[in-house]
C-alpha cells in the first residue's frame, strides 16, 4: 500500500511541476489552439479572447482579462 502511495504521489507532484513548468502564453497574440493550453480555457474561451481582442484591442490590465 505505501508503494502504491508513493507511486501517486510521485505522478502527482510531476504533474504540478509539469504545469509549473509550461510555457507562457501571450494572451495578445496566440491563437485560439495557444490559448487553450492555459489551463481552464476552452475552445469558446479562447475564441471569446480573440473576438475580445479584435474588438477592443491588447488586453492591458488584469481587469480587462475578466470581462
Amino acid at each position: 500500500m505505501d508503494s502504491i502511495k508513493s507511486v501517486l504521489f510521485t505522478l502527482l507532484l510531476s504533474a504540478a511541476a509539469y504545469s509549473i513548468a509550461a510555457d507562457p502564453v501571450d494572451i495578445n497574440s496566440g491563437d485560439k489552439e495557444t490559448l487553450m493550453t492555459v489551463k481552464g480555457v476552452g475552445e469558446r474561451r479562447a475564441e471569446a479572447i480573440i473576438v475580445y481582442r479584435e474588438s477592443y484591442g491588447r488586453f492591458d490590465s488584469i481587469e480587462e482579462l475578466r470581462e
